[in-house]
């Protein structure tokens, strides 16, 4: 009696260890996978070249030839073509998705909703680039990271739009648009130019400011060239950026690297249409995605969640807004800063000089996405309207979603 009374006394022992090793597996698995919001799906990204994680990350939606010949361009224009192992180049082509872009007051292609903030997810990426055919007077623009090209322009646009994206440069055609917070290449007289310029020039999105290069590319599409201060101001950023490991999408195999690659920049794009390896996916990562609106002079958010993904890097600029994400303890998690302007450009045929107009989103209203890489132990984020110091804060907690628990 006395053994079957201790085999009982075993085996209940035994079913609560298991029960309790159950319940701590359960609940590990609870706090190490996020709640996603929704079962959102990432499309298949494919690599053009990968040089290294702290490179920049340029991301097209468009076919495997048009992210060759953009890319090809790029590279070989300066100050790029010194540095190409600066930038990791990827595509999602028209056969897995194929972004909604619309026409902008009529006038420019703009392709920025939540549905392509989410679909770029998909790959590790700074900067998003659309190739978009319209007829050749609709302008291309860029807002914010994404520029939408109309491929009908020359390929130059695309260091103009990039010039706006990736180094926060204003117009130097006449626009009277407002000049970028932040901004570095318009200057309110001469002297505000440190360093080697081609000269000084009047007439700098506005009347009133000055210029370093009489024709460059920010103003004119008939040149790839930026400007003697323009290019040092791109070489900086670009020397910048250093790497964040874990942010932007992890390391792709060295067969796709590209010896002597300062020789034969162009080397690695002859191996096209990769699949990022399973190491490299966005499938591992996560990020938090808030909509957003400016309202009454103050940043409000529409909605935020969790999604499946990877979050671009910080831009480092000084900006419209800014926003921190914090742990509980306060210890800050990522910063990031923007500029909320839609750009929109074209040189029609015969002209030598750009046309269009700059678009201020504070005056606008528009709809913008704000997005950070996922963190479990982030609790809060704050945004501030840079220009008159008004803070909205959101907690990041308990966002909507159930956690598949894996046995």
């Amino acid at each position: 009696m006395e053994t079957r009374t201790e085999l009982f006394a075993f085996f209940g022992f035994a079913l609560l260890l298991f029960v309790a090793s159950l319940g701590f597996y359960l609940t590990k698995t609870v706090q190490t996978n996020p709640p996603i919001s929704g079962q959102y799906e990432l499309e298949d990204c494919k690599s053009l070249v990968y040089n290294e994680e702290a490179s920049m990350n340029i991301l097209f939606f468009s076919s495997e030839e048009e992210a060759v010949e953009y890319s090809s361009y790029l590279l070989q224009a300066s100050p790029f073509n010194e540095n190409p192992e600066s930038f990791n180049f990827y595509y999602i082509g028209p056969d897995n998705y194929k972004p909604d872009c619309e026409i902008y007051k009529g006038a420019a292609v703009l392709c920025y909703d939540q549905e392509i903030i989410r679909k770029a997810a998909s790959c590790p990426h700074d900067y998003i680039v659309v190739i978009d055919r319209q007829p050749l007077n609709i302008r291309s623009s860029a807002y914010l990271n994404v520029m939408s090209l109309n491929s009908r322009h020359s390929l130059t646009v695309f260091l103009h739009e990039f010039g706006h994206a990736g180094f926060n440069f204003a117009e130097e055609y006449k626009t009277d648009g407002r000049i970028p917070r932040g901004s570095e290449n318009c200057k309110s007289s001469c002297e505000g130019f440190e360093g080697e310029t081609d000269g000084c020039f009047q007439e700098c999105s506005k009347d009133s400011y000055y210029r370093s290069i009489q024709n460059g590319v920010m103003r004119t599409l008939s040149t790839s060239d930026y400007g003697l201060f323009n290019s040092n101001l791109i070489r900086e950023v670009i020397r910048s950026k250093k790497p964040v490991k874990g942010l932007t999408g992890a390391v792709v195999s060295e067969d796709n690297s590209c010896e002597n690659r300062h020789k034969n920049h162009l080397c690695s794009l002859t191996r096209m249409g990769a699949v990022v390896s399973e190491d490299n996916s966005c499938e591992n990562q996560n990020y938090f995605l808030l909509k957003a609106q400016y309202l009454d002079g103050k940043i409000v958010v529409i909605s935020k969640s969790i999604e499946p993904g990877c979050a671009p890097s910080s831009s480092n600029f000084e900006s419209d807004f800014s926003y921190r994400v914090f742990a509980e303890d306060e210890t800050l998690i990522f910063e990031d800063s923007r500029n909320l302007n839609i750009f929109t450009d074209v040189q029609q045929d015969g002209t030598e000089e750009i046309e269009g107009e700059t678009y201020s989103v504070l005056e606008e209203g528009e709809i913008f996405f704000i997005t950070s890489p996922y963190s479990e132990s982030a609790s809060k984020i704050e945004i501030i309207e840079e220009t008159t110091g008004a803070e909205t804060q959101e907690t990041l907690q308990n966002l909507g979603g159930e956690v598949a628990c894996h046995l």
